[in-house]
């Protein structure tokens, strides 16, 4: 059985353009009644090799019910696009990544569907990774964000993750990420985990952030989240943040309670900042 959306939602193909040799595409998940341009949410995949369908999701139901706009994005390096979009991304995060969102985002505000002063950004894992680039390096495009289990620097990944590989493939691409790797990282790779991580940017964040973490998440370790934390707090001028801490749950954060709790939470940090 498939399930349907609401029947006052459409769902609209956005091609972005700053890509023209490999595909970039999002899913605008809008009102059929909109008359005006709502607020929306910009939510990227996590992995980062994997990829949104047009299939039916109850949190972002949630979401949609309350009134806002979706815009879930498949950026280069998603899966069901062929083997060069997928290695075109390893090397090129929050580069490539980030810029497929932002154009995503710019392809959806011309439908006219999106209110340019009202987008949140959520994500988790690599999605959480992008949530916290975005807001870092474009501090004027996001009002708030969820960041759940995000990968926030790669440096101390390297170190409590229970996939290190993953930090040198996806920052140095496929083969010299596995020809670099190694136990004691030199500082080049420290350097190069510092260009692409959202830790560089978060002296420019002025999105208020609510992250929520799983405290038996080996993936990616709380700890991580919470040093980006403590360097966002010892601005003077930190935005608000917020942070919850499930004690039963690892990565995926899917446990039912969970889902329910972080999808709530998540709906009232949108109603705060995007009115």
């Amino acid at each position: 059985m498939v399930a349907k959306l609401p029947s006052a939602v459409s769902l609209e193909q956005v091609k972005a353009s700053n890509a023209p040799d490999l595909p970039v595409e999002a899913i605008l998940i809008s009102h059929k009644d909109s008359t005006s341009p709502r607020p929306s949410i910009l939510i990227p995949h996590g992995g980062p090799h994997s990829c949104y369908s047009a299939s039916y999701f109850s949190g972002y139901n949630f979401l949609l019910t309350l009134g806002f706009n979706l815009l879930l994005v498949n950026f280069r390096g998603s899966t069901g696009f062929g083997e060069k979009s997928i290695q075109s991304l390893p090397g090129n995060i929050g580069t490539n990544d980030v810029l497929d969102c932002m154009a995503a985002l710019h392809a959806a505000i011309d439908t006219g569907l999106v209110d340019k002063d009202r987008v949140g950004v959520m994500g988790g894992s690599h999605g959480g990774f992008l949530t916290g680039n975005l807001v870092g390096q474009y501090p004027s495009a996001f009002k708030c964000g969820v960041l759940r289990n995000p990968v926030m620097d790669l440096g101390l990944m390297i170190h409590v993750s229970d996939i290190p590989d993953w930090t040198y493939v996806e920052a140095f691409g496929s083969k010299e990420g596995m020809r670099r790797m190694q136990v004691k990282p030199s500082p080049e790779d420290l350097q190069r985990w510092r260009e692409v991580s959202p830790i560089a940017h978060a002296d420019k964040v002025t999105a208020p952030l609510f992250f929520m973490l799983g405290a038996k998440d080996q993936r990616v370790p709380q700890r991580d989240a919470k040093q980006y934390l403590a360097a966002l707090k010892s601005r003077d001028d930190a935005p608000e943040t917020r942070i919850i801490v499930f004690p039963e749950d690892t990565h995926a954060l899917d446990k039912p309670q969970t889902e329910f709790e972080q999808f709530v939470n998540a709906a009232w940090w949108f109603k705060r900042f995007l009115k």
